[in-house]
């Protein structure tokens, strides 16, 4: 099973992160004991959620299942949860152990499935956890020695509260960004192209 319908959708403008998910990949590989995690923390808008989907994308075929809570607000992350637990009631294979949790909290039941599950390899984004001290996002992670998990958050303490492994993301380098520049600038062209109108038809003008 592989849960990717709850992924936002990725863009094709990432240039410049090898090295941050090369890291990614020797960091959150899943044939490897314990359970695995990752913080990448950086100034709003450089590209975590971006890198995040980018890992998940070339490498979904590692985790029998993945889940993405976005987590800008207790909504969003309530929501986020309620659409992982559906998944997990319609797809969750059947022959697994059963969930020691039975109540009705839609947070908990994933948690707890993802806890108590043979199937181990899972991967949990938690994307946009900024407000680390208004909120306790340590109950949106499974107490277990499985998993792998990928956290992007503004803040670097974030890595303290998660007690994972942190990777900034940073600026870009000048090529890379400059590329990065030019592909927007050429998106912009292109859906400003879009919505020009057509010119007048001069059929039946003769």
């Amino acid at each position: 099973m592989r849960c990717l319908e709850l992924l936002p959708i990725a863009t094709n403008t990432l240039f410049g992160r090898d090295s941050e998910l090369s890291a990614m990949v020797d960091l959150l590989d899943p044939t490897k004991s314990g359970q695995k995690g990752m913080v990448l923390y950086g100034m709003p808008g450089s590209g975590k959620t971006q890198l995040a989907l980018q890992y998940v994308e070339r490498h979904h075929k590692l985790f029998t299942s993945i889940f993405w809570i976005t987590a800008s607000s207790p909504e969003t992350a309530s929501s986020s949860f309620s659409e992982a637990a559906a998944l997990i009631s319609s797809a969750w294979p059947i022959k697994d152990l059963p969930s020691p949790y039975q109540e009705h909290d839609d947070r908990q039941r994933v948690v707890s499935r993802l806890r108590s599950t043979l199937y181990q390899n899972w991967l949990l984004v938690i994307d946009s956890a900024d407000d680390i001290h208004g909120r306790n996002f340590t109950n949106y992670v499974p107490i277990c020695q499985h998993g792998s998990i990928i956290v992007t958050s503004t803040r670097k303490e974030a890595a303290d509260i998660f007690r994972m492994e942190n990777q900034e993301i940073g600026s870009l380098d000048p090529y890379n960004g400059q590329q990065l520049l030019l592909a927007r600038l050429h998106s912009m062209r292109t859906a400003t192209s879009s919505m020009l109108p057509l010119p007048p038809s001069t059929e039946g003008m003769n």
